[in-house]
């Protein structure tokens, strides 16, 4: 009896000891406590210590919970939980394609391991996973158990410690009550909110599904890209996506949380609901506007734009940075916008919104709706094969930017229109067509026949006259 009581007086001071010296209990993950070899026990594999109430693992051997491809941190150990790896020592397999983290872990040391393939992760890890590593990691699949309530960190938004954390793929059990996974992609139980999409899927499409109201902060960062598992840097991989559907439902997008995917995507279709809010934040407006001196402006790869019918908003990023781009094409049905021969208006054609900057116009030239009122900011900014434009009477109001950058050099238009006057301070050249209102001469058989009066009469003067048919219903 007084032998044990000895042994409890023993431990209880060794515990407040470490207390006092910033120890087992310390917040600083780098306050390793060093356990003597003869203090410490060994179970299948693992070295560790215990002050009654909790087990922190100080070392590994190689046994059944520790071999040379595989580390198991188990829950617990004679019934108390492990909740720490604290290891000083040197650790004879730190290359592991497979870790399993115990659920009650709540702290790992710095640089515990190099390298991991399939994580595990614990419950309520409030720690960074990159901090636990060495080098950067790309995990090929991350496990996340039924009772897991909270999801490190760095595996949503950003790297611990300086390192980047990425995963390939999440599996989520389906008897988890806080989240779930369908293809590898990270959702909320109910997958109303994309968390997180995997950095390496090699897919040609995705849409979001139905059921997402919202996309989380970083949602699609990393999207495309990699690291190594042998070095420290990033090895960069720039991949692409042919079609992203960034969904029927989305009403709200967080901060980064589609920049990645929408710069790598060929074709883009529009959220098909009513957008409540894209966070300010969601890309640097300076990149779209070309102000960062040191940094490139932003470039899109897409090349088409769908539209859909609910679609109430286009974001600045898709009207101005997309110098690949050659179609918009808008549902029909929708209220708010248009199109015409893949350039987008308002939705009763009444504003010229964005020509599409790499847009195949026919012979070079476009005649404006005669809908049209007005050619907003940047309409025509940078497009490559436009030469010559026709502009209706109707139009009062032609930004000064609208044709900023493009290779326009003729415009068509009437006499005393603002066409002419625009032309005139612009210094493009003004070509006056004929006014057939109220003439006491009709036009000739030929005249008539040259619907987009371009002076002949052909095959573009049959599509000019459909489109126009099209338009009247």
């Amino acid at each position: 009896m007084k032998k044990n009581s000895l042994a409890v007086v023993s431990a209880t001071l060794l515990f407040f000891s470490g207390v006092c010296a910033g120890g087992i209990f310390a917040s600083n993950s780098e306050n390793i406590v060093k356990i003597d070899a003869e203090e410490s026990k060994i179970y299948k594999g693992l070295r560790y210590t215990s002050n009654g109430a909790e087990i922190f693992i100080v070392g590994f051997t190689k046994g059944d919970y520790n071999t040379e491809s595989e580390l198991i941190i188990p829950d617990t150990i004679d019934g108390i939980p492990v909740t720490k790896i604290n290891s000083a020592d040197k650790l004879p397999y730190s290359d592991y394609n497979v870790i399993t983290l115990g659920r009650n872990i709540k702290e790992v040391s710095n640089g515990c391991f190099r390298t991991c393939d399939v994580l595990t992760v614990p419950d309520n890890y409030k720690g960074d996973l990159g901090k636990m590593f060495k080098e950067n990691q790309d995990f090929s699949k991350v496990i996340i158990r039924d009772t897991c309530e909270y999801i490190p960190n760095d595996l949503i938004v950003w790297g611990g410690n300086g390192k980047f954390v990425i995963a390939d793929y999440f599996e989520v059990s389906d008897d988890n009550k806080y989240y779930s996974s369908e293809n590898g992609v990270l959702y909320n139980k109910d997958k109303t909110k994309l968390i997180r999409f995997p950095a390496h899927n090699e897919i040609t499409k995705f849409v979001v599904p139905d059921s997402v109201e919202a996309i989380t902060d970083n949602a699609f960062t990393y999207f495309g890209q990699g690291t190594s598992n042998t070095t420290n840097n990033f090895t960069y991989i720039n991949g692409t996506i042919d079609w992203f559907d960034m969904g029927k439902n989305v009403r709200y997008y967080g901060r980064d949380s589609i920049y990645e995917i929408t710069k790598r995507a060929k074709k883009i279709t529009l959220p098909g609901s009513a957008v409540e809010e894209y966070d300010s934040r969601l890309v640097d407006e300076s990149l779209i506007d070309g102000d960062r001196s040191d940094k490139k402006p932003l470039e899109l790869i897409v090349e088409v734009i769908d539209v859909p019918s609910t679609a109430n908003t286009v974001h600045d990023m898709f009207l101005n940075c997309a110098p690949s781009l050659r179609w918009f094409n808008v549902e029909d049905g929708n209220k708010n916008y248009s199109s015409d021969k893949g350039v987008l208006y308002n939705g009763d054609k009444t504003v010229l919104i964005k020509a599409p900057q790499n847009c195949d116009f026919d012979s070079k030239t476009y005649t404006v709706s005669n809908k049209t009122t007005e050619i907003a900011d940047k309409a025509f900014a940078n497009t490559a094969n436009l030469n010559t434009i026709t502009i209706p009477k109707s139009v009062s109001s032609i930004s000064s930017t609208a044709f900023e950058g493009s290779k326009l050099t003729k415009i068509k238009g009437y006499t005393g229109s603002y066409a002419e006057t625009f032309a005139n301070e612009k210094g493009f050249e003004f070509v006056a067509l004929k006014d057939n209102t109220g003439d006491d001469n009709p036009p000739s058989k030929e005249f008539a026949y040259d619907v987009n009066q371009d002076g002949k009469v052909n095959v573009l003067d049959f599509i000019e006259l459909k489109n126009y048919l099209v338009e009247q219903g």
